[in-house]
């Protein structure tokens, strides 16, 4: 390899040792990425772990909250999927609005079961909407707004296209 390099001319023993040196340069900065990168994932390791811990010390308290507040619902008031999709369809013809209601789905996880349901008003306005939900809030307190998409109308930007998507809570036996 020396004799090779020395048999070179002083032009091409610089650009070589340029060619070498770029190269050297470039495969650095790469380790040095993929060094920074498996650094931060370690970082990012013990914060998670740091994180899980602290749920795990207070695991305890945390059952004993669900617990009392599990105790605090009737269970009477919870609704399966079927009561919770009949409800929803009472209040939204109470307001006399016009929707619709995609079928639930149901999350079990005991000991209760969230029940989820997407419901879409069209050419609603901002008073009925309000009304609307003061009328969810005291009809069905289980019932939870995860999600409300609202556009205006195009023809008209007073109304309102809402989606909401909704989650119902009940308990299981």
């Amino acid at each position: 390899m020396r004799a090779f390099f020395f048999r070179r001319s002083w032009r091409e023993r610089v650009l070589l040792l340029v060619v070498l040196v770029v190269g050297v340069l470039i495969w650095l900065f790469a380790a040095l990425d993929r060094t920074r990168a498996a650094r931060s994932r370690w970082g990012g390791q013990a914060s998670v772990l740091a994180e899980q811990g602290v749920w795990l010390a207070s695991a305890t308290t945390l059952q004993e909250q669900v617990q009392s507040r599990l105790a605090q619902v009737q269970q009477g008031r919870s609704l399966n999927a079927n009561q919770l999709v009949g409800q929803l369809d009472a209040v939204v013809k109470r307001q006399h609005l016009v929707f619709r209601l995609d079928p639930p789905t149901t999350a079990p996880r005991p000991p209760v079961a969230i029940h989820s349901v997407s419901l879409t008003l069209e050419k609603v306005e901002l008073g009925g909407l309000a009304a609307f939900t003061d009328d969810l809030r005291a009809s069905l307190p289980l019932v939870n707004i995860e999600q409300i998409v609202i556009t205006p109308d195009r023809r008209n930007p007073a109304q309102l296209d809402v989606r909401l998507k909704l989650s119902g809570l009940e308990l299981l036996p």
